[in-house]
């Protein structure tokens, strides 16, 4: 019998067919969805699967869930978990999937709806918890669990897992009661201490939070490094190195003392230590993989591209492979290589179809850097055509519209994707953002942020927003109180260029100078910076509030 071999075009076009056959069983499209899935191709699996459905036992539409959320597509992922939630109502999973789909999708009402179900059913709701305060959209899922658990959970790891979900939605006032309410039950609870030590150090409360910290490690050995991390997180840098220190004296793990010095010479922007200590790391096996990129950015950083180019693709098949071909990609443009960062995106995606969304928004947001808007724009649509409905392709057309120059655009459609999800935080930062940088109806700029901050009090980007956005409006006093509390959350080189800007305006330029130059130290990559300081430095005058 001859067997017959069809190229890759070929065979998808197959699958297509035989998905699109009114005749085709439940079983078939179920196999055309595996088969789909096998060659990368997330679309037709997931719609596939969505057809199988129909009729289908449980065990379909479970799938249907898992391989629609897997490959980003969010309608699809919603409409399976609700059919999944139908035939199994009592299914943990299927509740879990349903509340994940509707968060990804800003359903609030649906997500509450469904945690009020699951506080009511089940008494260790943690997992689910802990699942979306990881997710990219934390602070949708905040608004649905908020109130909903009651005042007296069943356990001390509950409030704690709504206290991490809060500091995910950047809370840090809610993430502190919920840690105090586990310790209210339990003072010994490790991790409700950890959350609270890393919370009230976040809120520069010092005192406390050290005195915290040395409760957590006086519970075991196992939390000997938390007062170390608490002054990590005070930026009191040489303090922490004190502490590491005496804690090798004390017999510490000398890995992990290793690896928390290495990363303390990182973020001083000493090289020579940072490249020596982490050096040392990856010649130890569980450490290989983190030394080895730390070691490629080092190396990108004091010029050595090729060298770190050769290190991001000894990591494509480890666990880091995704930031490795990400940070690869990039370096690759930059040598005017375009094509070939796009090829390691590529091929990536190509073994690893759930980062196949993740490898196109790399390629937009190099070609965006670039000045390409026009061929970012081209890959969004077609991306747009293969996830529908997935708000984070809108979000990234109305960024780059705008830095295209496409101000009006952008507006557009970021208003649009509001009036979808009229309850997302981060999307109406983004759109206040947007109107005030270009100085466009500033009170609705203002209005917008601080509703973005009655959710999310402590987002460096809103209230990085928000100060520019009162400097704008001529207040630049109140602009500094906002920025100065911004760049201590995030030490992000930008918001420093704001700041600065502010400080500036208020007559005093000396302190301007030592915030730029300060945070240039620690940030001598950042773009913004680097022109707010040339453009004060040629006398030329700044942005008008």
């Amino acid at each position: 019998m001859k067997i017959l071999r069809f190229s890759s075009v070929a065979c998808t076009a197959l699958l297509a067919s035989c998905a699109s056959t009114p005749k085709s069983s439940p079983e078939e499209l179920t196999k055309v969805a595996e088969l789909a899935l096998q060659r990368g191709d997330c679309r037709l699996a997931s719609d596939s699967y969505a057809s199988a459905m129909r009729g289908a036992p449980v065990e379909v539409a479970q799938r249907a869930t898992e391989v629609a959320l897997a490959c980003d597509q969010l309608s699809a992922a919603f409409s399976a978990a609700t059919r999944w939630r139908t035939l199994a109502p009592a299914d943990e999973r299927a509740a879990m999937f349903y509340t994940i789909s509707a968060v990804r999708l800003g359903r609030v009402a649906d997500a509450r709806a469904e945690l009020g179900t699951i506080a009511a059913r089940d008494r260790n709701p943690e997992k689910l918890i802990d699942l979306l305060a990881m997710q990219p959209d934390a602070a949708i899922a905040q608004q649905a669990a908020e109130g909903v658990f009651g005042a007296s959970p069943p356990s001390t790891a509950l409030p704690t897992s709504l206290g991490e979900l809060a500091l995910a939605s950047a809370n840090f006032a809610e993430a502190e009661r919920q840690a105090r309410s586990a310790l209210s039950t339990d003072p010994t609870h490790v991790p409700a201490l950890r959350l609270l030590a890393r919370v009230l150090a976040l809120e520069g409360k010092e005192e406390e939070a050290m005195s915290v910290a040395a409760a957590t490690a006086a519970v075991g050995k196992d939390n000997e490094f938390v007062p170390a991390e608490t002054l990590i997180a005070l930026d009191r840098t040489e303090e922490a190195r004190d502490e590491l220190e005496r804690l090798r004296a004390r017999g510490g793990t000398e890995q992990e003392i290793n690896r928390y010095l290495a990363l303390l010479a990182y973020q001083s922007g000493e090289w020579d230590e940072a490249q020596r200590r982490f050096g040392l790391l990856a010649r130890q096996e569980a450490m290989t993989e983190f030394a080895v990129l730390y070691l490629s950015e080092i190396a990108q950083r004091t010029g050595d591209p090729e060298a770190a180019l050769a290190g991001y693709k000894h990591l494509l098949d480890s666990t880091l492979g995704f930031e490795a071909a990400k940070r690869a990609a990039v370096l690759l443009a930059g040598k005017q290589d375009r094509a070939g960062g796009f090829e390691l995106l590529d091929a990536y995606a190509a073994k690893h179809p759930e980062e196949r969304l993740e490898a196109v928004l790399a390629k937009v947001n190099i070609l965006a850097g670039d000045g390409d808007a026009k061929s970012a724009l081209r890959i969004l649509d077609d991306a747009e055509r293969e996830y529908r409905a997935n708000p984070m392709l809108a979000y990234e057309r109305a960024t780059v519209l705008e830095r295209g120059g496409r101000t009006r655009e952008s507006i557009r459609t970021f208003e649009k994707l509001l009036a979808t999800r009229p309850q997302d935080p981060a999307l109406k930062n983004a759109l206040g953002y947007t109107l005030g940088d270009h100085s466009i109806d500033l009170p609705k700029a203002e209005s917008l942020v601080r509703s973005a901050l009655d959710v999310m009090p402590d987002s460096p980007a809103a209230l990085d927003s928000l100060g520019w956005i009162r400097y704008r409006r001529g207040d630049p006093a109140d602009a500094a109180r906002w920025l100065s509390r911004a760049y201590r959350l995030s030490k992000d080189g930008e918001i420093a260029a704001h700041w600065g800007e502010a400080v500036w305006a208020t007559g005093r330029e000396e302190d301007a100078r030592r915030i730029w130059a300060t945070a240039l130290a620690r940030d001598p990559d950042s773009a913004p910076l680097e022109a707010v300081i040339a453009r004060h430095a040629s006398g030329v005058a700044p942005p008008a509030p």
